[in-house]
């Protein structure tokens, strides 16, 4: 396993915590922006992989 992946994982967890948490509140568009920000970096380091 590479660190990279792990540390984009690791950011995606706790994104998705962020998502659960903040659903309980208020703050919903900034937990979308958080998550599309790091999926598409998720995504585009996985492309230089390839």
């Amino acid at each position: 396993m590479d660190l990279k992946y792990a540390i984009n994982t690791l950011r995606m967890l706790i994104c998705f915590y962020l998502f659960v948490s903040d659903l309980s509140q208020k703050g919903y568009n900034n937990v979308v922006i958080c998550y599309n920000h790091i999926t598409s970096n998720f995504l585009h380091k996985n492309n230089y992989r390839q």
